[in-house]
């Protein structure tokens, strides 16, 4: 993938000093396909049409908060696997949280260092060059514990009960942990190669734990930590 012709990035930034330092930040870095958005409305006509491959986004913007755009990313099937970078000047536990849990991928706080910025960008280019771990089956089953998990549908079920309320990434965790048990994922590997993005490795950490609150007792405790090594599903 050459970064002139394929990687397509979006920018969400009222600031035009700001908007404009960004893009000529990333064209020195040989990223030249680049799409300015000034606000949510903006933001949302220009998704509704296009598919970038990242996504960087203001919280605060003239008409609402841009944690707005972000869960419309999520849910949106063609959009919810792209990388977000989240620019603010909050740097409060609570907005944090309230970023992450809508499944950003990175937070970086203004003013922001340009060089930081081009080393996440970079990283995550790796990421989307690499071939994700593989899944050759798009149903998984857990006889023992009457689990089914179908990829395809986003649906998993327990003695016949959907589980709800699962995100994009405590999804596709879910599913990886069980297809691939008792192997260990390591943090690297789930934020690399399942959600295929890069980010501080506590953030799997963060989304294993919504995880287990989410699942029944039963499956949760299946779910373990190796000390050193990782996470992995235990079927048995």
């Amino acid at each position: 993938m050459n970064k002139s012709e394929r990687l397509h990035i979006a920018v969400v930034e009222d600031d035009r000093r700001m908007s404009f330092l960004i893009e000529s930040v990333l064209n020195e870095e040989g990223f030249n396909k680049i799409n300015i958005c000034r606000d949510i409305s903006e933001s949302f006509n220009y998704l509704r049409q296009n598919q970038p491959d990242i996504m960087i986004l203001d919280l605060k913007l003239p008409d609402g908060n841009g944690i707005e755009i972000l869960k419309y990313v999520r849910k949106t099937p063609d959009l919810q696997k792209m990388p977000v970078i989240v620019l603010t000047g909050d740097e409060d536990l609570a907005t944090k949280k309230l970023v992450f849990d809508a499944e950003a991928d990175i937070y970086l706080t203004k003013p922001i260092d340009c060089k930081e910025l081009i080393l996440w960008i970079n990283s995550i280019f790796r990421r989307l060059k690499e071939s994700p771990y593989p899944d050759d089956s798009c149903i998984v089953v857990d006889s023992v514990s009457e689990l089914k998990i179908d990829k395809n549908q986003h649906l998993a079920h327990y003695k016949g009960e959907l589980i709800e309320n699962l995100t994009n990434r405590e999804f596709d965790l879910f599913f990886a942990l069980v297809r691939h048990s008792p192997h260990i994922f390591s943090r690297k590997d789930i934020i690399e190669k399942i959600w295929k993005t890069c980010s501080v490795e506590n953030l799997a950490d963060i989304h294993l734990h919504n995880l287990k609150k989410k699942l029944p007792a039963e499956i949760s405790r299946k779910i373990t930590a190796v000390t050193g090594k990782g996470f992995r599903y235990i079927s048995s």
